[in-house]
Order: structure tokens, then sequence, then C-alpha cells
């Protein structure tokens, strides 16, 4: 019976159950505190009661030594709980990359299809879609440089096998890009062979446009299909509190006390990425010939309203208002290319965090990043500000889709104590990704011609 008890139920003891309840009593915390708190809030609460429960977990089992690598006689009730956790974990993790597909498919159909038919591709939106996309992938550059300089994540996973991977050259790279089987792209959670099959789709589809009697009715039903998944990724960011003290717990149960410090580092990392990405904004204003003191002096109002309400769709008014009233923006392009920033082109949710992520996971289970793996992560942080940029939760979903990409879906939850911690990253992030929405705003209306130069110099 107690081998049945412990092979099958894993419940073989009166620690194991006790744990348990521990975990159930933090789920009911966080429950009772949904309607009292708001999510930063509790996702703050789950960080806390995960590592408080890890540490715990860790106290009473006599900080094992190697955590996981080793069975110690007596402590089956640990290994059982974390069994008990890493189960819960794996829920979540399964949840999310079970949506990834979907989100990213639906997300480009919905932004290329509702395009309104005045704006020409070969004009404004192309110039907008390039500075966007330009400045994410110069972001994420800078990330995994960064990441790379200052050895992100390096010995936070001791004790893993390495995976090895080939060395590639750049055309079996972009090769590798290009599907060929669309079904067993998302089979495979191919995201970058979705995000290419997703375009030309959109485009051919916008090609046809009304005159075949369908395309109205699909283009609402896209809309629909968006609403959908919107709700879908919120009914799963909505679990992440809970995800979060398991996810934790389960990381310092396996790994130690040691597994804290690399998120102070991620952190440093986010400010010293959005600092380097203004520097890139003003290097963009030089090249159109504009003053960068000129914009950083006026567009103060709107980055202190992103780093205050970390949300660029809540500072979608007063960005539109810096630009047409303070900067000279012709109202088409600042309307246009701010609105269109808000779901495309995220500098700092897609740009360094999609970059500081990838090589975090990689460099944590031992593999080194190098050229191939570095386009990669530049690559896929690009995929992922075109597809979730206007998701409420956006680093969970970008997390989630580069590792994905990457081929380490599996591996998410070491990112738990990243994610934890997000709100304080998130300030920084969302400033970067407004600023980003108002230098593209500029830009273009610099290339169009409309931009009123007195006005921006006054």
């Amino acid at each position: 019976m107690h081998s049945f008890l412990r092979d099958f139920f894993l419940f073989s003891s009166w620690g194991t159950v006790v744990a348990c309840g521990i975990v159930l009593g933090i789920f009911v915390l966080i429950g009772y505190l949904k309607n009292r708190l708001s999510f930063a809030q509790r996702m703050f609460v789950g960080l806390l009661c995960g590592i408080g429960l890890g540490l715990g977990m860790q106290y009473f089992a006599g900080f094992p030594e190697g955590g996981m690598a080793q069975r110690i006689v007596g402590l089956e009730w640990y290994y059982q709980t974390y069994a008990w956790i890493g189960f819960i974990s794996s829920i979540f993790i399964n949840f999310l990359k079970l949506i990834v597909v979907p989100i990213v498919l639906v997300g480009i159909l919905y932004v290329i299809l509702n395009l309104r038919n005045e704006i020409k591709l070969s004009s404004l939106f192309s110039r907008s879609l390039f500075w966007l996309l330009l400045t994410t992938g110069i972001a994420s550059m800078i990330a995994v440089y960064l990441g790379v300089q200052f050895s992100l994540g390096e010995g936070f996973v001791s004790g893993e096998v390495k995976i090895a991977r080939e060395v590639k050259s750049l055309d079996q790279i972009l090769l590798g890009l290009m599907p060929s089987n669309i079904i067993g792209s998302m089979q495979q959670n191919a995201v970058v062979g979705v995000v290419i099959f997703a375009m030309i789709f959109a485009l051919s589809a916008r090609a046809v446009g009304d005159e075949h009697p369908f395309y109205q009715s699909f283009v609402k039903c896209v809309d629909f299909l968006h609403q959908v998944m919107m709700k879908i990724a919120m009914l799963v960011i909505e679990f992440m509190p809970y995800a979060v003290v398991t996810m934790i717990a389960g990381v310092l149960m396996r790994y130690g006390i040691d597994a804290i410090s690399p998120v102070l580092i991620f952190i440093a990392l986010i400010y010293l990425s959005a600092f380097c990405v203004f520097i890139v904004h003003a290097l963009v204003l030089l090249a159109h010939g504009l003053s960068p003191m000129m914009y950083f002096k006026k567009a103060i109002p709107a980055l202190l309203m992103a780093f205050t309400s970390r949300s660029s769709i809540a500072t979608l008014p007063v960005t539109i208002d810096v630009l047409k009233n303070r900067m000279g923006v012709s109202s088409m392009s600042a309307s246009f290319v701010a609105t269109l920033s808000t779901t495309i082109g995220a500098n700092g949710c897609a740009g360094y965090l999609g970059g500081l992520v990838g090589v975090f996971a990689f460099q944590s289970l031992g593999i080194e990043v190098g050229l191939v793996q570095g386009i990669m992560i530049v690559v896929l942080s690009v995929v992922a500000s075109i597809g979730v940029a206007g998701i409420p939760g956006i680093a969970t979903m970008v997390a989630s889709i580069v590792l994905t990409g990457l081929g380490l879906g599996e591996h998410f939850g070491i990112l738990a104590i990243v994610l934890a911690v997000d709100p304080i990253m998130d300030m920084a992030r969302t400033m970067s990704n407004v600023s980003g929405g108002m230098i593209a705003s500029i830009a273009v209306d610099k290339e169009l011609k409309t931009l009123n130069k007195e006005a921006y110099n006054a």
C-alpha cells in the first residue's frame, strides 16, 4: 500500500499532505485578494509566497545539496511536493504553448485586414512598419549583446545537460524560416513560419477585397476571433499569480537560493537596454536632421505617463497630443503611426525583453549564444512585436513566443522569477514602447514632408 501511494498518487507521507495543503492555502489567499488588489499587486504577493514556500521547503529539508540532483533518504515528502508543484506549473506552461500559434496567426491577420483602405502600403504604412520594426530589431540586438557581455543566466541551471546545437550557415537559417507545410509549422509551434503564412494570406485577402462577396464577412470573422483570442489570453494570464507561486517555489526547491540573484541582473539589463534604445532614438532623429534634445524636452509628458501607467494604450491620447501640438507632426501621421505602435513594434516589451529572454534561456541551459542563436532571438523578438503587442501581460506572451520559437518551450519555468517582478521592468519597457512610436511618427512625417519643423523646433 505504501508503494502504491508513493509511486502512483505521490502521497506517501504526512509531510506531502501538509506541504500541498499550504500550496492550496496560498491559492485561496490569492483568489481572495482578486477583487481587492490589482493584478500587479497579486503578482507581487505570488512572488513573495513562492519565495517563502520554496525557501521553507528547503529549510525543512535541511537545504539538500544539489537540490533535486540526487535522492536523499527521508526526504520523500520533498520530492513528492516538488512533483505536484511541477505538475501545476506544467499545466500553465502547456496552456501558454497552446495559444501561441493562434494568437500570432489571428493577431497578424487582424492588424493587416483592419488597415484603412485609404492607407497605401507603399507610403504611410510601409514607412511606419519599417521604423517600428527596425527600432524593435535594434533594441533586441542591443539586449542580446548586453546579455552575452554580462553572462546573463550563466550558471543559473547548474547540472543540466547542455543541448548541442549544430552551427548553420545563413542560407540554411533563412531557408529554415520558410514554411514548407503550414499545418506542420503549427504542429511544431514554428512561429516564424506561421507569421510568414499569415502575412501572405492577409495581404492576398486584401488584394481580393470587396470583389468577393465573402470578404467583409471574413474580416468580421477575424475581428471576432481576435476578440476571442484576447479573452483566452487574458484568461491564461489571470492564472499567472497562481503559476508564479509554483514556478518560483519549484525553481528554489530544485536549484536552491542561488536562483534569486539572476533576477537582479535581469532588471539592471532591462534599464540599461532602455537607456541604449533612447540613444538609438536620438540617432534616428539626427539622421532626419532633427534635434534629439528638443524631442526629449517635449516628449516628457508622454514618457512620464507611460512610465507610471505602464500602458501604451492608456498613454495614446497623450502621445498623439504631444506629437500634434508640441512637435508639429501632422494629424495623419500622429494618429495612425502612434496607434499602430500600440499593436506593432514594441521596442521594450518585445525588443529588448525578447532579446534578454532568449539569451537568459540559452545561457542558463549551457548553450553558447553565437551568431545563429542571436539572429534567431532577434527575428523572434520582432515576430512577437507584430503578433502580441496589444495584449496585456505581453511579457508572458513574448517570453512564450521566443522560447517556443527557439525550441525551448518546455523550459519556460526558468523565467518564473523574472516574470514575477515584471511590473518593475514594465515601467521602462512601456516608456521605450511609447518613445519608439513617437520616433516612428516623426520619422515618417519628415519623410512624407508633412512635418512642421518650425513647430518642432519652437
